[in-house]
């Protein structure tokens, strides 16, 4: 009889120490969710030779919103008609994008990185860069600063957040 009674607690704190499964990160403001690292490996399973993980589609998403975000504080313009035209004038990313042009959203990380080299304020945008929190579901990764990148398969059930 106990034991009936404590499983809806079970249950209830399982759920309460959890993040929303179909959040995978939040860059400053902008929440990123689960949806969209899927369907970009859906349009791009593969890039050159390589396999697009959900790490990798994760990380890509991750960097272009965090730039993003630099952008908007440096006074950068980083919308999606800014680095589509970007990217269609650089030779070597139209290569690419002729080729596999439902890959396009994979370049756009470094289009924006370009950009912010080219346009902001070096002190400016490292301040935005620091003062921008990327967290990252932790019940399936991690997000290493130094690297830039998602860490693939160092989540834990057991780590609380809430990425709502």
């Amino acid at each position: 009889m106990k034991l009936a009674r404590l499983a809806p607690l079970t249950v209830l704190a399982l759920v309460a120490c959890s993040p929303s499964p179909t959040t995978a990160a939040v860059v400053g403001d902008t929440t990123i969710p689960q949806q969209r690292v899927e369907a970009l490996m859906e349009t791009c399973p593969t890039f050159g030779e390589t396999p697009v993980s959900e790490g990798a589609a994760l990380t890509i998403i991750v960097r272009l919103e965090l730039f993003r975000a630099v952008g908007e504080a440096s006074g950068v313009d980083m919308s999606e008609e800014r680095l589509d035209t970007f990217l269609r004038e650089n030779e070597e990313a139209l290569a690419i994008i002729r080729e596999r042009p439902q890959c396009i959203d994979v370049l756009k990380p470094q289009a924006a990185q370009i950009l912010l080299q080219e346009e902001a304020n070096p002190e400016q945008a490292q301040a935005a860069l620091a003062a921008t929190e990327v967290t990252v579901n932790p019940r399936r990764f991690q997000w290493d600063e130094q690297q830039g990148a998602v860490v693939e398969g160092s989540g834990s059930v057991s780590v609380p957040g809430d990425l709502s």
